[in-house]
């Protein structure tokens, strides 16, 4: 995710979470404040209305799930965009189908397209990555090495980005 994109959803999440422990300071001291009785009083002190009380942490888990929320959503963005990839059948999906020599060079072109198109992807990255590779030097192990070493850096790609949302839940 672009730091800028992270700025925008640290901002909404912060408003969202001001904004309900705003209602919930409101409310708390609508209903008498410290010296308030009765059931909505509790209510706003539950949701973080005495801020100075302890309000405060309230506010702080608020901050947290939002943000979390949208890096979940981010994520889950991604995934489908992933699984559009997988949709489209870049690849020969028949046990039987062969791909030549001829048949890297055009798949290759069109990973190109792809990322021109800025629909490109881990699979289509990772198809045009062993595309060049054969090109350069028809070598079937070495692509299966590009494959693996490419598939662990994006597992560890993913695992890193996942790792805020870990740390807050």
């Amino acid at each position: 995710m672009v730091i800028n994109k992270k700025i925008l959803l640290l901002f909404w999440a912060v408003a969202l979470a001001t904004l309900i422990s705003g209602v919930a300071t409101a409310g708390y001291y609508a209903t008498g404040g410290m010296s308030g009785d009765g059931m909505a009083n509790r209510v706003f002190v539950l949701l973080g209305g005495n801020f100075t009380g302890g309000g405060y942490i309230q506010f702080l888990t608020y901050l947290a799930f939002f943000l979390s929320l949208f890096d979940i959503f981010q994520k889950r963005k991604s995934l489908q965009r992933e699984l559009k990839q997988f949709r489209k059948k870049l690849l020969p999906t028949n046990g039987r189908d062969l791909l030549l020599a001829k048949d890297i060079r055009e798949l290759q072109f069109k990973m190109m397209d792809l990322e021109k198109a800025k629909k490109h992807g881990l699979l289509s990255d990772m198809i045009k990555k062993a595309c060049t590779k054969f090109r350069s030097n028809n070598s079937i192990p070495e692509i299966m090495e590009v494959i693996s070493a490419q598939t662990e850096i994006n597992k560890e790609k993913s695992e890193s980005a996942q790792s805020d949302i870990r740390y807050l839940t």
